[in-house]
């Protein structure tokens, strides 16, 4: 088990820290990276096989974080979807993931998940920060973010046991 977080944009210094700290059963070991108005976390369990302690770095820029596993199992999951990313070949790519990668020199965030959702990928936008994380409680840990049910949402839960397209229980929160 592991999980991501981050934002683009300037909340206070301390957000990436509670984000993190909403998860703690994710792992016991975080990884963050900080770069101009863009924060990477990454929680994932020392010593679990196939877990990489790290965000990667590419060598032209990119930091890219991800939670979850690839099929077959690869020592550094962040690295093959660094690649894949650049190379845009999504073919052969198998498994339960999300992840965020940060271009510094397009000033781009790119999110992605495996196909069916296995792994789950929310985003918010508050007061002119873009915030993304694997659970939705860590989002709810962002000082400020009001935590409105959407009824609609709950209504269409209860109805199909899962909730169609890109609603979540929490207004705003896709």
């Amino acid at each position: 088990m592991s999980g991501i977080c981050g934002y683009v944009g300037q909340p206070p210094a301390e957000t990436l820290a509670q984000m993190l700290g909403a998860n703690p059963w994710r792992g016991d070991a975080t990884d963050t990276w900080l770069g101009e108005g863009i924060a990477l976390g990454y929680r994932w369990w020392r010593g679990r096989p196939g877990k990489s302690p790290a965000i990667f770095s590419g060598r032209t820029g990119e930091r890219l974080a991800c939670a979850g596993t690839l099929a077959p199992c690869v020592d550094n999951p962040a690295a093959l979807l660094h690649d894949t990313l650049k190379s845009r070949d999504f073919s052969t790519l198998d498994g339960a993931f999300a992840a965020a990668q940060w271009d510094a020199n397009s000033k781009t965030l790119t999110l992605l998940r495996d196909p069916f959702g296995v792994r789950s990928l929310y985003y918010f936008q508050h007061q002119s920060v873009f915030y993304f994380a694997t659970e939705i409680k860590q989002l709810l840990a962002v000082p400020g973010i009001p935590a409105d049910l959407d009824l609609i949402a709950i209504h269409k839960y209860l109805t199909f046991s899962f909730v169609p397209g890109e609603d979540t229980p929490i207004k705003g929160i896709r």
